[in-house]
């Protein structure tokens, strides 16, 4: 399910700006993002998400995060922009630690404003693809280029003072460029 999910957010990622390219112009747009996600029950029967998202780079804006539960309390989703040092990543694990107060920018909610979720991601499993696709569609043509690496991960830490039980997460990692050329003369 990680895979088929960071399938459609590199797809999203990659062809989303397509719509800008104009007529007679070659356009080159990049992508540097990491995500992280970590999903575990409580043992109570909620079962609780977290996707982590960093974009690196030159226009890179803040990280965000998604937290999504569900159970017999109902479903909860919240949706917001990490404040700064709140997420840590290197190559191969990264770490969580947020009070759902401080997340910016929220939207949604259901969540106690002072509970704490802490995740740590450490990898496993590294699964690299990498290469390139021509996709030709008169009078545009894109080309793609790129690596993704995709690791599933351990993940332990605490949510809302309970530990996290059940476990499953990845960390994902895309760069590709993306190069759209108009032809006019089609």
């Amino acid at each position: 399910m990680g895979k088929m999910v960071s399938g459609i957010v590199l797809a999203v990622a990659l062809l989303a700006p397509i719509s800008i390219a104009r007529a007679a112009e070659v356009q080159q747009l990049y992508t540097n993002n990491m995500f992280a996600s970590a999903s575990w029950s409580d043992g109570a029967g909620t079962f609780t998400s977290v996707l982590v998202t960093r974009m690196k780079g030159k226009d890179a804006g803040p990280d965000t995060v998604s937290v999504f539960s569900f159970g017999p309390g109902g479903f909860n989703s919240l949706i917001g922009t990490l404040p700064k040092g709140a997420f840590h990543n290197s190559a191969k694990s990264a770490s969580l630690e947020i009070e759902i107060g401080d997340i910016e920018n929220a939207s949604g909610g259901g969540f106690p404003a002072d509970g704490v979720i802490s995740v740590n991601w450490a990898a496993t499993d590294i699964d690299r693809t990498s290469g390139n696709n021509r996709i030709v569609s008169p009078p545009v043509a894109v080309n793609i280029v790129g690596t993704t690496t995709f690791t599933i991960a351990n993940v332990s830490g605490t949510a809302f003072g309970a530990d996290m039980q059940d476990t499953g997460g990845y960390l994902n990692r895309v760069h590709t460029s993306v190069i759209i050329h108009v032809d006019t003369n089609f």
